[in-house]
């Protein structure tokens, strides 16, 4: 099942959903979104879009998601890597996933955890990850927990799939292991 945090008090600054860590769940097949920092109400509403310096007010402060670029293999290793914007000097840890697919939403869901990383925004409020692994990956999405306060994020936009190494054909995507263009029986397809 998914994780809802909802804002019943329908009232914004008198939230009794704060400080909330969702951390190393497995989040998916749910029908909604993994994680729903829902504001004013029981009904999830869908994505909470992030804000500049992350000001705003309901479930979990309306924690900002990390954004991931696409990831990049070499060799034996898949880098993921991206950005995050949220409260200026302060330290967050990024929790990486997996996923087999993405959410209809285009956001994330959390099927498998890969690992996390800490990270302190500048005074802007910015900063940067990157994050190593050996595991290949299909559908990468990640959280931000700013450890102060323990509030974790909704799940980031899922990533483009296709890294080098991948192969694709009309609406076919696999993990093009031996690299030749064709799908073998070991090399497992993507939802396209």
């Amino acid at each position: 099942n998914g994780i809802g945090l909802h804002d019943l008090d329908f009232a914004p600054g008198l939230q009794n959903t704060l400080d909330n860590t969702l951390s190393r769940n497995e989040l998916f097949q749910n029908g909604a979104l993994g994680i729903d920092l829902t504001i004013g109400g029981p009904v999830p509403n869908g994505p909470t879009a992030n804000d500049d310096e992350d000001l705003d007010v309901g479930p979990n402060r309306g924690q900002n998601f990390p954004t991931l670029d696409p990831p990049v293999r070499v060799g034996m290793t898949t880098t993921l890597s991206g950005d995050l914007s949220s409260a200026p000097s302060s330290t967050f840890r990024i929790e990486l996933f997996d996923n087999s697919t993405c959410d209809p939403s285009g956001f994330g869901e959390a099927e498998r955890y890969l690992g996390s990383v800490d990270i302190t925004t500048d005074g802007s409020g910015d900063a940067s990850f990157s994050f190593p692994t050996p595991s290949f990956v299909t559908f990468p999405t990640a959280t931000a927990t700013l450890l102060a306060s323990g509030d974790t994020s909704e799940l980031s936009p899922c990533t483009d799939s296709v890294m080098p190494g991948g192969g694709f054909l009309g609406d076919r995507v696999w993990h093009d292991l031996d690299a030749d263009g064709l799908q073998a029986p070991d090399e497992p397809g993507l939802v396209g």
